[in-house]
């Protein structure tokens, strides 16, 4: 009898200890972007045409000094980016999910989108790396500041609108 219960103990210890409690890193690296036009035309809405599109779209990541186009052919969105099927909870347009870069060991990566026209947009990310996250704070647009996170009071800032990494770019189409 005195064996069972010492055999039982043994089991369940091994069991919490085979239990982790590292839930895994957790990346918030998502940045939503509506595309219109100069007449205020969603460039993402379907029945846009010659609109932007995942299939003619491209996304890069600066890799040590050089453009690696992206394609994980194991991933949901192997191009490291997809259109929403719906629109935005923020207006009536829909977006573009960018999956930003992240460097090891730097706090500032550069992702690229390049559309059929050939004209290619940069997106530069400001992040923080902690022990189980990676964060995006700032985002800049081709130069431009659009969203950081932490600037809460900035009118300019569709962020600060929005309280998430959405923003909206007109484009010469």
């Amino acid at each position: 009898m005195f064996d069972k219960y010492i055999l039982i103990l043994i089991t369940v210890s091994f069991l919490f200890l085979s239990c982790s409690t590292d839930s895994g890193t957790v990346y918030e690296t998502a940045i939503d972007i509506s595309f219109v036009d100069q007449n205020g035309q969603d460039l993402l809405n379907p029945v846009y045409q010659n609109g932007i599109t995942e299939q003619n779209t491209d996304l890069y990541y600066l890799v040590d000094d050089s453009l690696m186009k992206q394609y994980e052919r194991h991933l949901d969105h192997p191009k490291m980016f997809f259109v929403s099927d719906e629109k935005s909870q923020h207006n009536d347009n829909y977006f573009l999910r960018v999956f930003a870069n992240i460097v090891e060991g730097q706090n500032i990566a550069f992702t690229y989108l390049e559309f059929e026209n050939g004209s290619m947009d940069t997106v530069k990310t400001q992040y923080e790396i902690g022990d189980n996250s990676t964060v995006v704070t700032k985002v800049w647009y081709n130069g431009l500041l659009k969203c950081n996170v932490y600037d809460k009071e900035n009118p300019e800032l569709e962020s600060t609108k929005y309280g998430t990494c959405y923003f909206s770019i007109t484009k010469d189409w």
